[in-house]
C-alpha cells in the first residue's frame, strides 16, 4: 500500500503541471487517493500532507462535501497520530480541524457518530 501512495503522490504532480483548473482538479484528487493508501500503510505523516494539499486546492470553491469529507480525514488523522506520539499540538490540529468540519454543517450520520466519539475521547485527553 506504500508504493502505491508513492505511485498515486507522483501520478498527481504530474498533473500539477498542467495549466487547466480541470487538471489541478486531478492533483488534487489523486492526492486525496494517495492519501487513502498511506493511511493504509500506517503512515499518518504522509496522508496528512497529501490530504492538506489537496484542502488547499478544494478550499473556498464551494465544493462543501469535498470539504466536510477532507477536514473529517484531516481531524482522524491527527488524532490517531496525537494518540501515536503524545503531541498535544496534534491534538490541537484535530480539534481545529473538527472546528472546521463542524462550521460547514453538512454532515452524514456516519460523521455525526464519529464528532460524537471524537468528543468523548477529547474529554478523556483534556
Amino acid at each position: 500500500a506504500l508504493y502505491n501512495g508513492m505511485f498515486l503522490e507522483q501520478a498527481a504532480y504530474c498533473y500539477l503541471t498542467g495549466l487547466s483548473v480541470c487538471c489541478h482538479r486531478k492533483f488534487a484528487f489523486f492526492m486525496v487517493l494517495g492519501a487513502v493508501k498511506y493511511s493504509n500503510s500506517g503512515h499518518l505523516s504522509q496522508a496528512i500532507r497529501c490530504n492538506r494539499l489537496s484542502s488547499i486546492l478544494y478550499r473556498g470553491r464551494r465544493w462543501t462535501h469535498i470539504e466536510n469529507i477532507l477536514n473529517n480525514n484531516l481531524s482522524k488523522l491527527y488524532e490517531d497520530r496525537s494518540r501515536m506520539s503524545q503531541n498535544p499540538q496534534d491534538m490541537q490540529m484535530a480539534i481545529a480541524y473538527t472546528r472546521r468540519f463542524m462550521q460547514m454543517c453538512n454532515q452524514p450520520m456516519s460523521s455525526k457518530e464519529f464528532l460524537e466519539k471524537f468528543v468523548g475521547q477529547l474529554v478523556t485527553y483534556l
